[in-house]
């Protein structure tokens, strides 16, 4: 044993260099904190930054030689200043350091023993004890020291022998849950004697199987060969000379469960074998298949995508586990498979950033259907967010899209919600049901440049009144041929509604409505040069609360080249020409009888326009206001056509200034043939009013050839 401190000190250091650091310490701070300078400069944070946990300093000689505390304690450093030697760390258990106390700083690895002075642990293990502590608990358990455990009889088990007694009755060697000192003469009262008894309970190679229901006379062992004895053939080889105990062939319970008919007698495994009944489910799941082909051919795969919180990750085979993107969904599709691509919640206006647009739909015969409501408005919703690209670009036959809430996130000036591949044509697309939204204005809500045979749209929503959008057309087709448009609403279409070009030929275009935003002509029907066996019938449109002036409707090809029904503006009935001829129409206009100071004269009231129409009646009703038989020089007023031999329709003598009083009204029926170009015209005798006097005149006429009419 070393004797002189400096050169213990010395061989320590020499010795222990790494795991253990001896010192002297120099300055005592508090009973945190204390200084050595022989244990400086080893650089900050040496003694606590190790990978493992914190070095501990162990009071190892108390400097007044009576071994006081802290001596023989450990407590954890949570810091170490170099320059100075100092350190930081939790209070000892008991006493403080003082200057000349010698110290180890103790490695990690070492300082986890710890020491005979630990405590032992308690309860679940901490990160602040030490081994020590942790054996001293274990042994406190096992010899049941600290009084939680009991015996059967809920007496403490305050010793290791007392445990083993506890166990063996655990075992219940002598058929009771109670400690008893001896089975069958023997006693237990050691582990050996347990063993013993316990593999008299198991029983040896030697016990005979057991038989029939369970008893307390067999052992375990006997138990697993009766098991074995009832199973094992079921894990021969099955081959027909196979001898099957007639337990198993017959009224067993497995031959129950085997057996298709419910009866166990007779069992015969080339019917009733699992096998057997295997291949008949086949034949049985063939022949449905057949007839699913053949009830629901080409039904495909069902695809979900949610463009709020679907994953491009997931398999998109199910509403919860979605993908994020159409074009993604598109990718699983195979073409020809009818395979379906639903559609969850979203807003048009706010596509994941990850979607590539156009979404181009390139496979045959895919319906993309939006599932987040119905109706009106469904809520699942895209649209394109770069400037003149389109939302779904068609690049596949028999494509369906329905129930979907398109629109777009941009401004430009070219670009559609839905475009077909300029260069191809593609058969039998279909779109119904959708919504072409306006939060944003496109130039189009459906662009098709190309002949696309055979599309059909129908049942959807372009636009909205308060907004004027679609700035040259709702639908736009250049060349399209044998479609049809159908029963869909126009609101507030900037441009045309429905634009067909010369190209197209053999399209129905039946039972749209249009709300126009102005009275202009063609703004819901144009029908370009050179486009023929186009049928148009059964359309509304208007703008305004009555029959608007211009005629909605416009044809330019060749005459009859195409097919005009019976549509309405307003609640007219018209063609491209105009009203139908054979259809009452009415025109009211006022004739100021002042005359602007012109005194006696003739002026024009209506003219017949476009085509001659039938004038059956005319009324003129004086106003309120004026009063012209208190002295104007008015004598009278007659109404007339200006033909070489003129039409007479209120002769001056059914008119005397006598009887133009207030709100007097004058009226002729009749019939007369109006020309293109001939005035119905209005003249005063003996001067004119001496003041405003605004008579309001009212004509019924029909036309003679369809879109004649007065103006």
């Amino acid at each position: 044993m070393l004797k002189n401190w400096e050169i213990s000190d010395a061989a320590l250091i020499e010795k222990g260099q790494g795991l253990v650091y001896q010192g002297t310490v120099t300055t005592y701070t508090d009973s945190t904190h204390f200084a050595c300078l022989d244990l400086a400069s080893f650089g900050n944070d040496f003694f606590c930054n190790s990978s493992y946990s914190d070095w501990e300093v162990y009071a190892l000689w108390d400097v007044g030689g009576a071994g006081a505390a802290p001596q023989g304690l450990l407590t954890p450093v949570s810091d170490y200043v170099s320059s100075t030697g100092t350190f930081t760390h939790t209070a000892f258990a008991s006493g403080t350091l003082a200057v000349g106390d010698k110290v180890l700083l103790v490695h990690p690895i070492l300082a986890i023993l710890g020491t005979k002075a630990d405590a032992a642990a308690a309860g679940a293990v901490t990160s602040a004890d030490s081994a020590a502590a942790y054996i001293k608990q274990t042994l406190n358990e096992l010899l049941g020291t600290d009084g939680g455990w009991t015996n059967l009889s809920g007496a403490a088990i305050a010793s290791l022998d007392a445990a083993l007694q506890a166990i063996a009755a655990v075992v219940g060697l002598d058929g009771a849950n109670t400690y008893s000192a001896s089975v069958d003469g023997s006693a237990r009262t050691t582990m050996e004697a347990a063993i013993v008894a316990l593999a008299a309970l198991i029983g040896t190679k030697a016990s005979t199987a057991a038989a029939g229901a369970v008893t307390t006379a067999d052992d375990i062992v006997a138990y697993i060969k009766q098991i074995v004895n009832d199973t094992y053939k079921l894990y021969e080889v099955s081959d027909t000379d196979q001898a099957y105990p007639a337990t198993l062939a017959d009224h067993s319970i497995l031959a129950s469960i085997m057996t298709s008919d419910g009866d166990a007698s007779g069992y015969d495994r080339a019917t009733d074998s699992l096998e057997a009944i295997s291949d008949a489910v086949t034949v049985v799941d063939g022949i449905v298949d057949v007839i699913d082909n053949v009830l629901t051919p080409n039904a495909g795969v069902h695809f979900w995508v949610d463009s709020v919180s679907g994953n491009d990750s997931n398999s998109g085979l199910s509403a919860g586990d979605p993908v994020l993107t159409y074009t993604y969904a598109l990718s699983l599709v195979t073409a020809g498979r009818y395979d379906v691509i639903h559609g969850m919640a979203n807003s048009p206006s706010a596509p994941p950033a990850t979607e590539t647009f156009p979404i181009v739909v390139n496979k045959t015969g895919v319906t993309i259907r939006g599932e987040h409501g119905k109706g009106l408005l469904s809520d699942s919703g895209i649209g394109s967010d770069e400037q003149n690209v389109a939302t779904f670009e068609i690049a596949a036959s028999y494509v369906t899209i329905e129930d979907m809430y398109l629109g777009c996130d941009n401004l430009g000036t070219t670009g559609g919600i839905i475009e077909f591949n300029s260069t191809n044509s593609y058969f039998g697309v279909t779109i119904r049901r959708c919504t072409f939204d306006t939060q944003y204005i496109a130039a189009y809500g459906i662009l098709a440049t190309y002949d696309q045979p055979y599309l059909l749209v129908e049942d959807c929503l372009f636009g909205r009144s308060d907004i004027a959008c679609y700035t040259t057309a709702g639908i736009y087709l250049g060349n399209c041929t044998s479609g049809m448009i159908r029963k869909n609403v126009f609101a507030s279409i900037a441009g045309i509604g429905i634009s067909c070009g010369g190209g197209c030929g053999n399209l129905s275009i039946l039972e749209n409505r249009f709300r126009l935003p102005s009275d202009t002509a063609g703004k819901a029907i144009t029908l370009a040069a050179g486009s023929s066996g186009i049928f148009v019938d059964g359309n509304h449109a208007n703008f305004g609360g009555v029959p608007m002036v211009n005629n909605p409707y416009a044809d330019a090809s060749t005459a009859n080249y195409n097919d005009w029904g019976t549509n309405h503006k307003g609640g007219v009935p018209v063609n491209f020409e105009g009203v139908l001829a054979g259809i009452t129409q009415v025109k009211t206009m006022t004739w100021d009888l002042l005359r602007g100071g012109g005194g006696t004269g003739t002026d024009v009231l209506l003219t017949g326009t476009t085509q001659a129409v039938i004038l059956e009646s005319l009324i003129i009703r004086m106003p309120i206001t004026a009063d012209i038989t208190d002295g104007d020089p008015i004598t009278s007023l007659a109404i007339a056509t200006d033909d070489a031999e003129p039409g007479v329709i209120l002769a001056a003598a059914d008119c005397p200034v006598a009887s133009l009083t207030p709100e007097s009204q004058f009226s002729w029926i009749g019939s007369l043939y109006i020309p293109v170009g001939t005035e119905i015209e209005g003249t005063l005798a003996g001067g004119d009013a001496d003041a405003e006097c605004l008579a309001i005149v009212t004509a019924t006429y029909r036309a003679v050839v369809s879109g004649g009419y007065l103006a």
